[in-house]
């Protein structure tokens, strides 16, 4: 009898990972919404960028944005070394909701993604969840389950890859970006200076930097959505750590609609060229 009720738990538990890091559908004030997600039931109409400004950026916001992001990238390391993020392991340690969570992300910037998340749960224990992206397509597998995405996760994962990418603020050098100065904001008493992103069919992002340090300080995305979903996410770094002559986050909160959705406590790095099975579908 005490058998039964155990495996009964650990089914409803993984049913509830599987939401937690796959799906929507389900979630309530206690559960966070998706890291990489499928669809829900009932999918909000979003186009996949935010509609241009009306005005394009003058040459002197042009000139104005693109000094702030020069500052930012000398900050954390200057091009060359901030190239080294093309191919990059990793590792975070912290919770998403209430679940502590253990979370590996294999990127290659930027078609190509692999994220192993392993939640613990008193009672229940360990479970993985692998999702996978590549230019091709995209897979994932549960316990019990071996799938390929469906054209709407594959939509949100690469929404999510792009994001990553842009964290890197690597890609930033390029011409295929418009910048644009936002006003400088004082959240917590440190003034930051602000970079408007846009890219053709890709979220409207925001990047703030600390204007003493010139450090990557948050990221807002005013129209974020996952799992047809629209929320406002803000990404808060709240702490750096110097890598190989780099300085990256060490310590971040993301929020959604201004609730903690996850925070990771620790994140390492290890750079190194990424074995392309890893991508492959097992």
């Amino acid at each position: 009898m005490e058998r039964s009720i155990v495996t009964a738990r650990r089914r409803l538990w993984l049913g509830f990972v599987a939401l937690i890091i796959l799906g929507g559908a389900g979630c309530n004030d206690s559960t966070p919404p998706p890291l990489f997600t499928q669809p829900t039931q009932t999918r909000v109409e979003t186009p996949a960028s935010d509609p241009p400004e009306k005005n394009p950026p003058t040459a002197a916001e042009k000139e104005e944005a693109r000094r702030r992001v020069d500052i930012a990238i000398a900050a954390h390391g200057g091009p060359a070394r901030l190239a080294k993020l093309r191919s990059v392991v990793e590792h975070m340690v912290g919770v998403i909701g209430p679940l502590p969570t253990d979370q590996t992300l294999y990127l290659q910037f930027p078609a190509r993604l692999r994220n192993n998340v392993e939640m613990n749960h008193p009672e229940a224990g360990r479970t993985q969840i692998v999702l996978a992206l590549t230019p091709q397509g995209g897979w994932r597998t549960s316990p019990g389950q071996n799938v390929e995405l469906s054209p709407s996760e594959e939509e949100d994962t690469r929404r999510e890859l792009y994001l990553q990418w842009l964290l890197t603020l690597a890609p930033l050098t390029g011409n295929e970006f418009e910048l644009r100065p936002l006003p400088e904001s004082k959240p917590d008493g440190r003034t930051l200076t602000g970079v408007s992103v846009r890219r053709a069919g890709s979220p409207h992002v925001q990047l703030f930097f600390d204007q003493e340090s010139g450090l990557l300080s948050r990221v807002f995305v005013p129209r974020w959505v996952e799992a047809g979903q629209q929320k406002r996410r803000e990404i808060i770094i709240s702490k750096h750590q110097k890598v190989d002559d780099m300085t990256l986050p060490a310590a971040l909160i993301d929020r959604r609609d201004g609730e903690r959705y996850l925070e990771w406590e620790t994140i390492d790095y290890r750079f190194e060229r990424i074995d392309e099975k890893l991508f492959e579908r097992p």
